[in-house]
């Protein structure tokens, strides 16, 4: 808390910001990438996380469409740690995003870039 003149500001109440003792959860999300203008339907098959990361763990989620109205589908959600390398999985689709996320207390992190292995595909 500050004071200024008559008015006194509180910029971080601790009932707002913190969250009173509960989980913050923090994310980034990518918009939607595809190959070939969304022509092809893409397979991604590995994804080599660049992190940094104190405590606890991320989320890792794959998000794919077939079309850029049809419904989102998780195909993939992980958890990474400080020891993970990377992650195999298999996912198909037009277009696709990726969220990470971290719900841990004491945990702190940073995100680098994303290194996914996809390739055009054709339909199933």
């Amino acid at each position: 808390m500050t004071a200024s003149g008559n008015n006194i500001y509180n910029n971080e109440p601790v009932s707002v910001f913190t969250g009173s003792g509960e989980t913050l959860i923090s994310y980034i999300e990518s918009g939607d990438f595809d190959v070939a203008d969304g022509n092809a339907v893409m397979f991604m098959n590995r994804v080599i996380p660049d992190y940094d990361l104190s405590g606890g763990k991320i989320k890792m989620k794959i998000i794919t469409k077939e079309y850029p109205e049809s419904t989102s589908t998780v195909t993939k959600e992980f958890d990474i740690f400080n020891n993970t390398e990377k992650v195999n999985f298999r996912s198909r689709g037009r277009q696709a995003k990726v969220r990470v996320s971290c719900a841990s207390n004491n945990a702190s992190w940073r995100w680098g870039s994303i290194r996914l292995g996809l390739q055009g595909d054709g339909g199933r």
